[in-house]
């Protein structure tokens, strides 16, 4: 179980791939990718992305899934998670648990955003690839479409609680 995945078909599959788990007070953040075949209801282990992409969107092309942005800071989710856990041990209102408070807004408030590198995950190869780059800044939590052989993105979020309008439309292909 985990959320924050990235889910996609794929050449008749579903990969699920990086995301969250809880883990007693903190997270467990996980590279790890699988693909369902329901044909055969099974599972398959795939090989490891080469970083995380939490909250990223899958697009499924063909043999091939595109893993746009997704938050990929392992170090930051530590360290929230720790100051989180902290502060939770503190009386509230005393000046340590304000201290505790005040650094995890600043830690959230100078996120530089999310990834900007597209991951590619080949079937025929299981291996994972950086494929380019997101034009722009790269959203996370929002359900990614396809729609007559083009990639939709349409809003999400550029930074913690900072929403986007904008919507982005490319090509599997570049």
């Amino acid at each position: 179980p985990r959320d924050a995945a990235v889910a996609a078909a794929v050449g008749g599959r579903i990969v699920i791939a990086t995301g969250q788990t809880r883990a007693g007070e903190g997270w467990h953040i996980h590279t790890d990718a699988f693909a369902y075949d329901p044909a055969r209801a099974t599972w398959e282990r795939l090989a490891d992305m080469p970083f995380a992409a939490m909250a990223g969107m899958g697009f499924g092309c063909g043999d091939r899934l595109l893993v746009v942005g997704g938050d990929r800071d392992v170090a930051r989710w530590n360290l929230i998670t720790g100051m989180a856990a902290r502060r939770a041990l503190l009386a509230p209102g005393s000046p340590e648990w304000e201290e505790l408070g005040a650094a995890l807004v600043m830690v959230g408030d100078h996120h530089l955003g999310f990834n900007t590198e597209i991951l590619a995950w080949e079937a025929d190869a299981d291996a994972w690839s950086v494929a380019g780059r997101f034009p722009g800044a790269a959203p996370v939590t929002t359900q990614p479409a396809r729609w007559r052989d083009r990639l939709i993105v349409a809003g999400g979020e550029v930074r913690p609680g900072i929403r986007s309008p904008r919507v982005w439309i490319g090509t599997p292909g570049g």
